[in-house]
């Protein structure tokens, strides 16, 4: 069933059962992962939570043949999870980018 942007009623449905933490941990994780290119085909991942009021974000990429990996973990305000998400992506691909280099050859 398709329905509009607009619609008030099938909006307010769909926020009534809306998780707020949720989605924001949610946000966070897709930012970094849309930024470096990860899918589900790819070994780089990414997990948020909400721990003390903030948002816990744990990201990694791993070296196609489990040989090494690069892990970051940082915290921010719940308002600035997709940003935190887009800056670790850029930190990550300076840092690991010769394990981004084989990743992107074996997919």
């Amino acid at each position: 069933m398709l329905f509009a942007r607009n619609d008030g009623y099938i909006i307010s449905i769909l926020n009534s059962i809306n998780h707020r933490n949720s989605l924001l941990c949610i946000n966070a994780d897709r930012a970094f992962l849309k930024e470096i290119d990860g899918s589900c085909q790819t070994p780089i991942a990414a997990y948020a939570i909400i721990k003390d009021k903030k948002i816990l974000l744990r990201t990694s990429v791993m070296h196609p043949e489990g040989k090494e990996s690069y892990a970051l973990e940082e915290s921010c305000e719940l308002d600035a999870g997709e940003q935190l998400g887009k800056e670790m992506a850029q930190k990550t691909k300076q840092d690991a980018a010769h394990i981004l280099s084989l990743i992107l050859k074996h997919i």
